[in-house]
């Protein structure tokens, strides 16, 4: 099986071992030793599993004034940190996979790009509104920036890495927007009419990289086969690409960021794999170097698949390593389907696990939790994920597992993913728990209640409460009607919508609701008190923006302050003239801050993990023993998000305020969720060792789910 995937492939007199790349992501080093021996752990487990090439961000960017900038915390010029990186990639070689370094170009000195959300360049000095008056780069730096990026590439190769992947997606280089026609507007040896014209800083520095570090050195560069700029698209791309024949190895292709939506629960413009469109335009063009899409690509027969077909050379992943740690050892002995999906969730791969996969903070931890000391009998209540993770991790350290779970399917709150087609990951992730949980071995009760008589009568050694969450409503005359329903209450029975909706609450599953219900092919309105994108909390709030601006059902009403709801219609006091925060992208990064409460503490209950796993945080100090952690994700923080200065203030006297009636079939409110505090309180006393997990300690992510869960099951 998989015989395309580990089939080899030569390009220029290299051969990868495979048709399986890793591409820039984790791994990442602050000079420190204990950091290279995390990310030797990383990237020798990505080489034993199968990829062929991988992508070390090595920090090492030059800028316009032959200057090493600080970014990724990594000092090139440290003998030590060489001697680290050689190690590291001599353990890498072992397993006959190549290494890259990642590198690109920007000028963080003279733009101050700290505060930036994509690292825009202003090549002329008047794109960036935020730098209209930078002077335009000479040629004499350009000259310097060149001899720099041959510098580096030598010095690379010393260190000894086999080639370089060039950064040039998004805007985020020189060497990207030089060959824009709209930021490239130089009339001297580096600008002009034409492509050719354009293309010939990024032409020359591949040429005079491979003059002097030959031509087996690979070269990789990362490009978007579209941008939002005018003029650039993907035949513009194609172009540009053939251009750099016997030149470039190794095409990685990305989309722009705008043009897909993959978190926060709207994956709504394109299934996986993303950009494959654009691999199948490459190939039809008869481009010699290998093309490698980028984007969602998680599930090894659809690989397979298109290998076979010639629709792509190689694929290039990153976070599918992260969401399965032996993702290539299941490939080759034919368990594709016991591989964990991935799930797009962005963001979350650098903090203390991955939202679905919490062994690989394992690879970063070694000896983290101790070995279990015999086998115990489990009870876990609440078949939900952090029910179903805490029951897999018991029971593969060897203890007799029981699931008790009051429906009549596994899942919890994520049975609710079959619904919406945006959440078409999610689904793939319930289905995946399901297989998992009936290959463990575990015991599975549905339709059971568990109650603490059961389970004290039953005699469990530990029991591990997964009771989840339940929606609550919203302080507003009319809201307990019942005509009026709760978010839970929709996806339990979605026959019984109306037509015309009206929804209260614009959090997360409000949206998330109104969007899918729109789809449907119902008219929904959805009331918030705020302005709707910017109740997200991640870094594609300005693809959430595009999504609901753009569906034809959906109404957004923005500061609605509801004030009552009947069956059929809802009042709301509504702010006209609010200024509406503008999304734009070279905006300042805002920092969306949420407040953190402390779960409410149950006398004699254990709680393994701190309930906010963010990934500024760190690891929980309760899960990193005798001294282990993991080092700060390094890296500027990427969103979007509006610039102060354009945000006008209006005074409270001056808000205008009109009473609003919404006529509807039916009213929906979202009101967020509480941990089921109560039941779980009840089961005190009735095993030696209790432990409250997931949702059922403060309703959060997937990946508070996982963590509490597993943490839980290691500490039986």
């Amino acid at each position: 099986m998989y015989e395309h995937i580990f089939s080899p492939v030569t390009i220029n007199g290299i051969t990868l071992k495979s048709r399986l790349t890793h591409t820039k992501s984790g791994g990442s080093v602050d000079g420190s030793e204990e950091s290279f021996q995390q990310a030797t752990r990383y990237f020798t487990n990505i080489a034993k599993n199968g990829a062929a090439l991988v992508c070390m961000i090595v920090g090492s960017w030059p800028d316009c004034e032959g200057k090493r900038s600080v970014m990724s915390r990594l000092f090139m010029d440290d003998p030590q940190v060489q001697a680290g990186f050689t190690r590291m990639i001599g353990e890498v070689h072992k397993y006959g996979t190549l290494c890259t370094a990642s590198l690109m170009n920007v000028e963080p000195q003279e733009l101050n790009i700290s505060h930036l959300n994509h690292w825009d360049f202003d090549w002329k000095g008047d794109y960036n509104p935020n730098f209209k008056n930078k002077p335009e780069i000479s040629a004499a730096r350009i000259d310097g920036m060149i001899e720099d990026f041959v510098f580096q590439c030598r010095e690379l190769q010393r260190i000894g890495f086999d080639g370089v992947t060039f950064y040039m997606s998004y805007r985020a280089s020189i060497l990207a927007n030089s060959i824009s026609p709209v930021l490239n507007q130089r009339q001297d040896q580096w600008g002009g009419d034409t492509l050719e014209e354009r293309a010939r800083l990024p032409l020359t520095v591949f040429r005079r990289v491979k003059e002097a570090c030959g031509q087996h050195f690979l070269i990789e560069i990362q490009t978007s086969a579209e941008e939002e700029q005018p003029g650039y698209d993907v035949e513009y791309w194609l172009d540009f690409c053939q251009l750099c024949e016997g030149l470039v190895d190794i095409f990685q292709i990305r989309g722009w960021d705008g043009s897909y939506t993959h978190v926060g629960g709207y994956n709504s413009t394109k299934e996986s794999p993303w950009n494959l469109q654009f691999a199948e335009k490459f190939k039809a063009r008869g481009i010699k170097a290998l093309c490698a899409p980028v984007g969602g690509f998680g599930d090894p027969d659809t690989m397979e698949q298109f290998l076979a077909k010639g629709k792509t050379d190689l694929i290039a992943m990153a976070r599918q390593y992260y969401a399965d740690t032996d993702f290539g050892m299941k490939l080759r002995e034919g368990r594709g389907a016991d591989v964990t999906p991935c799930l797009r969730c962005m963001g979350k791969c650098d903090s203390p696990s991955c939202a679905v996969n919490p062994y690989s903070m394992l690879l970063q931890n070694p000896g983290l939790f101790p070995e279990t000391k015999g086998s115990k009998k489990v009870a876990v209540v609440g078949g939900g994920p952090a029910g179903i993770r805490a029951a897999l991790a018991a029971a593969e350290r060897g203890h007799q597992v029981t699931i008790f779970e009051k429906n009549d399917a596994l899942g919890g709150q994520a049975k609710f993913a079959v619904y919406p087609d945006f959440k078409w990951n999610l689904r793939d992730y319930l289905y995946w728990m399901r297989r998992q949980v009936a290959q463990s071995g575990c015991r599975v009760r549905l339709n059971t209640l568990a109650t603490p008589e059961q389970i004290k009568a039953e005699g469990y050694d530990a029991v591990i409460l997964a009771l989840g969450s339940e929606a609550k409503t919203i302080p507003v005359q009319g809201a307990e009607l019942p005509g009026v329903l709760t978010i839970d209450q929709v996806y339990e029975n979605p026959d019984a919508i109306g037509q015309r909706v009206v929804l209260v609450g614009g959090g997360a599953s409000g949206k998330e609701t109104a969007l899918y219900l729109a789809r449907t092919g119902r008219q929904m309105t959805l009331l918030t008190r705020k302005q709707a994108v910017f109740a997200e909390n991640n870094h594609c709030i300005y693809a959430v923006q595009h999504v609901f601006e753009t569906e034809p059902n959906l109404t957004v009403v923005e500061f609605a302050d509801t004030k009552e709801i009947g069956n059929r219609y809802v009042v709301a006091e509504v702010k006209t003239n609010m200024p509406r925060r503008k999304l734009t992208f070279q905006g300042v990064k805002e920092m969306l801050e949420t407040h953190v409460e402390e779960p409410p503490h149950i006398p004699g209950f254990q709680y393994p993990v701190y309930p906010d796993l963010t990934p500024q945080m760190g690891p929980p100090p309760e899960l990193m023993k005798n001294g282990g952690g993991m080092p700060k994700p390094p890296g500027l923080g990427m969103g979007f998000a509006h610039d102060p200065e354009e945000i006008p203030q209006i005074d409270e006297k001056d808000i205008l305020r009109e009473t609003m009636r919404f006529e509807c079939d039916t009213v929906i409110v979202s009101g967020g969720r509480r941990p089921r505090t109560k039941e779980a309180a009840a089961f005190q006393g009735c095993a030696p060792k209790i432990y409250v997990i997931g949702d059922n300690v403060k309703p959060g992510s997937i990946q508070e789910c996982t963590l509490t869960g597993f943490a839980a099951a290691m500490a039986l």
